[in-house]
């Protein structure tokens, strides 16, 4: 404890060349004025390495003077953790795919995880709805893997809005151990509904080709000089104009879009 008091006493320079001078002088102070303060600070912390009999406790106290930081990231505890690395979207529509990212370390192997599953009001799961699993990961490092998986919403699912008695959906990230025990998780919520009505789709589909698309998207020659809107799977309108029979999504982000024209006609589309 007086090596660590004497440290702190003085600047930083000041207290490194005071260290480096006591241990290999064991107690007896430099005969150069370094600082006219420092004769004690020496033989303090001189005294204290000297009389240790274990040379590497000596070197791991010296190292942990010198660079306290970098002693304590050494002597990190790796420990199960599972975290989004993107947040998954708050909302979806049925019969669409996710992609959703997130990061893990492991103390050792394990099955990871992530899935959408239904939930009753405190949150305890019932079932879940899609899941992409990691069997068998090998312990990592303090250093998280990224990796990704594909969650799909079935058509058929119950919309958030008709679940009974506070029941709901979320994302979950989850370490799993034997027999499927609930190591360690990370949630989101996810609300599953339809913007712009799944029956409205059945009925007054149009066609549009290229589908998927990466650029250019054309639109059938019975919908003339429509005025149209383009919402991504959240519901948030990404165009909105009159056509001309092709409609540039290059700029788009990768995913699902819906189209809908003034007349009531409406399409769905994949940009890749």
């Amino acid at each position: 404890m007086d090596a660590v008091r004497a440290f702190g006493r003085f600047s930083c320079k000041s207290a490194f060349r005071s260290i480096f001078f006591a241990i290999f002088e064991k107690g007896e102070y430099h005969q150069e004025p370094i600082h006219s303060n420092l004769y004690t600070d020496y033989k303090c912390i001189g005294s204290f390495l000297s009389r240790n009999a274990n040379p590497m406790k000596n070197l791991k106290l010296y190292f942990f003077l010198m660079c306290p930081v970098a002693m304590t990231q050494a002597q990190a505890v790796l420990t199960n953790t599972i975290a989004w690395t993107q947040t998954p979207p708050q909302q979806s529509e049925v019969d669409l795919n996710h992609t959703v990212y997130y990061e893990y370390t492991l103390t050792q192997t394990r099955t990871v995880m992530v899935a959408i599953v239904k939930c009753d009001r405190n949150g305890t799961p019932i079932v879940p709805i899609s899941q992409s699993i990691l069997n068998q990961r090998p312990a990592t490092t303090q250093v998280p893997v990224r990796v990704s998986g594909n969650l799909y919403v079935p058509p058929g699912v119950v919309p958030s809005s008709q679940l009974p008695n506070g029941q709901h959906y979320r994302w979950e990230a989850s370490i799993r151990g034997t027999g499927n025990v609930l190591l360690y998780a990370s949630y989101s919520p996810l609300t599953i509904g339809s913007p712009l009505g799944v029956n409205t789709f059945a009925d007054t589909k149009i066609a549009l080709y290229p589908n998927p698309v990466s650029d250019l998207l054309f639109l059938p020659e019975n919908i003339p000089n429509e005025q149209i809107t383009v919402t991504d799977s959240g519901g948030r309108v990404v165009f909105s104009g009159i056509h001309n029979g092709v409609i540039e999504v290059a700029e788009f982000s990768e995913g699902v879009y819906f189209l809908i024209t003034d007349s009531g006609k409406t399409a769905k589309f994949v940009k890749f």
